[in-house]
């Protein structure tokens, strides 16, 4: 997530327990976050293109945040169709 440089969720964590090697701040969602994966998840269903609920509340932590994702997972172009206030970058 770009706008705190070395960060990531504590999903990703979770995951990769690897990544901590890299990482200077772990960020937790709040309950906003949640609601928000929420919100997004009932608008993916409505356009057919679910994506996992760890992407969904990755990118809803980077929306209240107003945070920048950098990734390589092209699962989260369908979260930036159903909320344009989501800044993506996909990494090639």
């Amino acid at each position: 997530m770009e706008g705190t440089k070395g960060a990531t969720t504590v999903l990703n964590i979770i995951e990769y327990p690897k990544s901590l090697k890299w990482v200077t701040k772990v960020i937790y969602p709040d309950k906003k976050d949640l609601d928000k994966a929420i919100q997004l998840m009932r608008k993916l269903l409505q356009i057919g293109k679910p994506v996992s609920a760890i992407d969904v509340i990755i990118g809803s932590i980077c929306i209240n945040r107003e945070f920048e994702l950098l990734t390589k997972d092209k699962d989260f172009v369908h979260i930036k169709k159903v909320e344009p206030r989501f800044k993506l970058r996909l990494k090639t």
